[in-house]
């Protein structure tokens, strides 16, 4: 990718659910430091966004093994042929995520094969919404799963808006979001916190002004 193109991707960028999510979480101190962050990322090369692929491995394997019947040693193959710096991310993401898929009664697992969209302000920005994981739950039903797998717990207010975003881009889908590292799982019902439209917008808004001045 040329440096006109990466410019040309920040000046377009549309924020993902896993930004967002992020941007969230964090106090507002912190918050232009984090923007400045996401702006870094999507001004490099693609060859350079590790970030984006960093656990591309694992989900496969667990998407195997789910389909497998969560009998197979595709997600041990994959730690041990992780690199040292996967490998201790890897085992703990799995070690939460897994089980939390199997208690969600999963059959099926599968890469979503549209990425979805978010309208906020009256459908005047986007937010990019991608979730890792597509299932297919014993009851013969689908659900959509966002998957954190920062080291930080994931906060009510994020995980409302998350799920928000989720029920949003794929509307009449079932919606999870998943703590991983803490296998700890979120349904619209047993959030501690909803995300208004209006609060996401206010998010959004804020997020965008930040991207703009890290220009």
């Amino acid at each position: 990718m040329s440096a006109d193109s990466a410019d040309e991707d920040a000046r377009r960028h549309i924020p993902s659910a896993t930004h967002l999510a992020e941007f969230v979480m964090l106090k507002s101190t912190r918050r232009p430091a984090c923007v400045r962050k996401h702006h870094r990322q999507v001004e490099a090369p693609t060859d350079q966004r590790q970030f984006a692929y960093f656990y591309g491995r694992l989900f496969g394997a667990i998407r195997r093994h789910v389909r497998a019947g969560f009998d197979t040693d595709e997600v041990d193959r994959a730690i041990t042929g992780a690199s040292a710096q996967q490998r201790p991310s890897f085992v703990e993401v799995a070690d939460g995520l897994v089980p939390a898929l199997k208690g969600l009664g999963a059959v099926d697992g599968r890469t979503v094969r549209q990425r979805g969209y978010y309208d906020a302000a009256d459908g005047e920005h986007l937010i990019s919404v991608y979730p890792q994981f597509a299932l297919t739950l014993h009851d013969g039903t689908d659900m959509f799963v966002h998957v954190h797998t920062a080291k930080e717990p994931l906060t009510p207010v994020a995980a409302g808006v998350l799920l928000a975003l989720l029920a949003g881009a794929y509307p009449g889908g079932r919606v999870a979001v998943i703590d991983a590292r803490r296998g700890a799982v979120i349904v619209p019902q047993s959030a501690v916190v909803r995300a208004s439209e209006a609060s996401i917008t206010a998010y959004l808004d804020e997020y965008l002004n930040l991207w703009a001045s890290a220009a």
